[in-house]
């Protein structure tokens, strides 16, 4: 993403200071939004926006973690589950949710979003049905298709430029959760992590490592970036957009389970930076496919 991003150069100080100093909610949030935009990259060389976001996250060390969660701060969003090696793989494969799923009948599985804006203002609760996750349209019955348990679900599309930036002026930052009753039909959410592919940690993409064990999950995600890329002056359009390129989500039963029992799902999301020439010539091709797993996403870009 272009090194003189006007968002960035504008806000981040701004920003960093208020969410610092007087522990202000909504600029936490905005703060953690750059980090997000930022693909979590942490560099202990730079004071960027993720590194800056550890700076106020360790120096609130001392306050309860929210929900009981180490990793969520009060007053801050949860954007990381911490840098210890073999984190990940307990995140993904200790504990099952305390719930079954059956291949029989319409059991969907109910994802819920938090949504937040690029100034970190909190939107909604929603559910991600109807193609909240999906850059491609289609019949809402074929988009939540994918969150059907146990379904093979493929979508194909392609998208242009223009129609990007007309629908994404700004960014949207989803929490993404998966809804589950108990057997007495108590509700509870349950965080889904994500494993940005784009993610680096002092100039090492660790979570194309093909072990688990060196991954860092995060947790907020956002479709398009047509902020970030622009230059100058916000009104201008952005030299460089960043497209949600591949996104994946994996569900994973239990072995030997004869009860549906699944661990926690992962998501997977890689973004591409697309230098704009002529958004009107230029188009986003989106194919989608899964076999065992639900995957929603594989984007690549073409120049017609």
């Amino acid at each position: 993403m272009s090194s003189n991003s006007e968002w960035f150069t504008k806000y981040l100080q701004a920003t960093a200071a208020a969410c610092w100093t007087h522990s202000n909610l909504t600029s936490c949030q905005a703060l953690g939004n750059m980090c997000v935009m930022n693909m979590n990259s942490y560099d202990s060389t730079t004071f960027d926006a993720c590194r800056l976001f550890h700076y106020v996250f360790e120096g609130a060390a001392g306050l309860t973690g929210v929900h009981s969660v180490p990793f969520w701060r009060q007053n801050l969003p949860w954007l990381f589950y911490g840098d210890q090696p073999g984190l990940a793989s307990q995140v993904l494969s200790t504990t099952p949710l305390p719930t079954n799923f059956s291949f029989k009948g319409q059991n969907q599985l109910k994802f819920v979003a938090a949504s937040y804006d690029i100034r970190g203002n909190f939107i909604r609760w929603q559910t991600v049905k109807g193609g909240v996750l999906q850059l491609c349209p289609d019949t809402e019955r074929r988009l939540d298709a994918a969150y059907s348990f146990g379904t093979t679900y493929q979508q194909n599309c392609e998208i242009s430029l223009s129609k990007l930036l007309a629908d994404f002026p700004s960014p949207v930052f989803y929490d993404i959760y998966l809804e589950y009753t108990d057997e007495v039909q108590h509700h509870y959410l349950w965080a889904i992590p994500v494993l940005n592919l784009n993610l680096q940690h002092n100039k090492l993409f660790v979570n194309q490592d093909s072990s688990s064990s060196k991954w860092l999950l995060t947790r907020r995600i956002f479709l398009v970036d047509a902020v970030s890329g622009r230059e100058n002056d916000l009104g201008n359009q952005p030299r460089v957009i960043r497209v949600a390129t591949q996104i994946s989500l994996s569900i994973r039963l239990v072995p030997n389970t004869k009860n549906g029992n699944i661990y926690t799902p992962l998501l997977t999301i890689a973004y591409s930076d697309i230098d704009i020439k002529n958004a009107y010539s230029q188009s986003v091709k989106v194919s989608s496919s899964s076999v065992s797993d639900l995957v929603f996403a594989n984007v690549t870009v073409m120049l017609l």
